[in-house]
C-alpha cells in the first residue's frame, strides 16, 4: 500500500481574510447544527453543499449508513491498492471506484474516505466522492473542517450506541441468568426493549470464529477491508435484523445471543429460524472468506420466564453440534430435532446423568490419562462410524491395523463386548452425554 506523507490537495487559493472568514462561518454552522441536535444527516447535507459533491457515512463493512445521493449506496472497487494521505491532524484513503447507480456509472471516480475510530477500532468511514474533474481541487482546510465535524458527530453517535448496547447486553444477561432480586425489574426492562411478556420465544446462541480473526481494518479491492471482531458482529446483526420477525440481538461473553419473539405460537416457527440461521451460515462463510459459525437453536419458550431454559437448551444443541461436526464449526443444530438432547435436558440432574457413564468408559479414560493413549477416542470413532473400522481409522487419521489393534485391546483388556447391541448402546449413550454436558470424567 502506497503512502504519501503530504496532502494530496493543493494549498487553498486566496488564504486571506475572506478565506479565514469563510472557514470560521463553516465551523460556526457545523457547531450550530450540532447544538440544535439536527443529527448526522443534516451535517452530511451541509457538507455536500460546501464541497459540491456527494458524501456518505459507511459502517466498518463499507455498507452505507447515510448518504446524500443514491449513487454512493452501491459502488465497485476497481483499484488493487488504496493510498493513504495526511491532512493536518487527519488522514484519509483514496481508492478508485466505479459507481453502480449513477449516470456516470462508466466513469472512474475515487472515494476519499476518512476512518472513524472508536475504542481503538475502526467503526465507520466518512467518504467524499471525487470525480475526475475534481481531482486536486478540494480546499484542504475546508475539507478538514468538514471531515472533523462528521467524524466528531459519528463518534458521538457511536458512544450513544455503545451505551445502548451495554444496557441491552446487561438485560439479556439478567434474562438468561435471572435472580430473585431482579425478577421485578425484568418485566419493566422488557417494555423498554419492546418484548411482550406473554409472547413465544426461541433463543439462539451463535459462537464466533475468534481464533481465525484477522488484523486491523484495511481497504482492499473488492472486499474493502480485512475482518475484525466488530465487523463480524455487525454483519450478523444486519442479517438477523433484516428478517421480518422481531429479534433481540446482543452479546454474552464471546457468543452472540439472538432471541426471536412471536406474537402467537406457529407450527413452522422453528423451521423459519432454522432457515434464517442456515442462510446466515452460508452468507457469513462467503463474507468472511471461509470462516464458520456454530449455531445452537433452543426450545420454544412461552413468556419471559422460560427464555432461560431455551438458552440452556441452545447451549446443549451447540455442544451436540460440536460433537457431531467437530470443533471447526459450520453447523446449525436445533434442540428439538435431537432426542438425546431432550433426554439430557429432561434429566437435568448431573449426578443422575453420571450414572449413564459406564465403569468401562471410566476405566478407558483412566488408561488414556495414565498412558497418553487414545482408547476412548478410538471407541467413540468406532461406534459413531456404525462399527466400521475403516471409517473410524479415517476419522482418527490412523492406519487400519492400528485401529484393529486398539479395538482388540479394548475388548480384551477391558472386557467390553462390542458385539452386543445393548453394550454398544450404553457406551454410545455415555459418550454422547460426556460430550453434550462437557463432563470431565477424570475429575469425577
Amino acid at each position: 500500500m502506497a503512502t504519501n506523507t503530504h496532502s494530496s490537495t493543493p494549498a487553498a487559493k486566496g488564504q486571506g481574510p475572506d478565506h479565514f472568514k469563510t472557514m470560521a462561518e463553516i465551523n460556526a454552522n457545523f457547531a450550530s447544527i450540532s447544538l440544535r441536535s439536527e443529527g448526522l444527516s443534516a451535517m452530511l447535507t451541509y457538507c455536500r453543499d460546501i464541497l459540491k459533491t456527494p458524501v456518505a457515512v459507511y459502517d466498518e463493512n463499507f455498507e452505507c449508513i447515510l448518504s446524500t445521493d443514491d449513487c454512493l449506496k452501491e459502488f465497485i472497487w476497481i483499484s488493487n491498492e488504496s493510498k493513504n494521505f495526511h491532512l493536518e491532524n487527519l488522514y484519509f484513503r483514496r481508492q478508485k471506484v466505479r459507481l453502480s447507480n449513477s449516470a456516470d456509472a462508466a466513469e472512474n471516480c475515487a472515494l476519499v474516505s476518512f476512518p472513524v475510530s472508536f475504542n481503538a477500532v475502526i467503526r465507520a468511514y466518512f467518504a467524499v466522492l471525487e470525480k475526475a474533474e475534481m481531482r486536486g481541487k478540494f480546499d484542504p482546510h475546508i475539507l478538514e473542517i468538514c471531515a472533523t465535524a462528521i467524524l466528531s458527530e459519528t463518534k458521538h453517535q457511536l458512544a450513544i450506541l455503545s451505551i445502548e448496547e451495554k444496557n441491552l447486553n446487561n438485560f439479556i444477561y439478567d434474562l438468561l441468568h435471572p435472580r430473585s432480586d431482579t425478577s421485578g425489574y425484568l418485566y419493566e426492562d422488557a417494555q423498554i426493549f419492546n418484548l411482550n411478556p406473554e409472547a413465544y420465544y426461541i433463543c439462539c446462541v451463535i459462537n464466533m470464529p475468534w481464533n481465525h480473526g484477522q488484523g486491523d481494518n484495511a481497504l482492499e479491492a473488492g472486499t474493502a477491508k480485512e475482518l475484525t471482531q466488530q465487523s463480524m458482529h455487525t454483519f450478523i446483526d444486519k442479517h438477523l435484523k433484516a428478517r421480518r420477525y422481531r429479534c433481540l440481538i446482543g452479546a454474552l461473553g464471546k457468543s452472540k445471543i439472538a432471541i426471536f419473539s412471536f406474537s402467537k405460537q406457529k407450527i413452522d416457527m422453528r423451521m423459519e429460524i432454522k432457515h434464517c440461521c442456515d442462510e446466515l451460515l452460508s452468507k457469513f462463510s462467503t463474507y468472511s472468506r471461509g470462516l464458520t459459525l456454530s449455531i445452537g437453536v433452543g426450545s420454544l419458550a412461552h413468556k419471559l420466564d422460560e427464555i432461560q431454559q431455551s438458552y440452556r437448551n441452545a447451549l446443549h444443541a451447540l455442544n451436540y453440534g460440536s460433537m457431531v461436526s467437530g470443533e471447526k464449526g459450520g453447523f446449525v443444530t436445533l434442540y428439538d430435532d435431537t432426542s438425546i438432547l431432550k433426554l439430557v435436558s429432561c434429566i437435568g440432574n448431573r449426578e443422575m446423568l453420571m450414572q449413564f457413564i459406564t465403569p468401562e468408559l471410566r476405566e478407558l479414560n483412566r488408561c488414556d490419562r495414565k498412558n497418553n493413549s487414545q482408547l476412548l477416542a478410538t471407541l467413540d470413532a468406532y461406534l459413531s462410524s456404525n462399527c466400521n473400522a475403516h471409517e473410524a481409522a479415517k476419522k482418527l487419521f490412523i492406519h487400519y491395523k492400528t485401529m484393529l489393534y486398539r479395538l482388540e485391546k479394548i475388548k480384551e483388556q477391558f472386557r467390553i463386548d462390542l458385539d452386543s447391541n445393548d453394550i454398544r448402546f450404553e457406551l454410545s449413550l455415555g459418550l454422547r452425554i460426556i460430550k453434550i454436558m462437557a463432563i470431565d470424567i477424570g475429575a469425577e
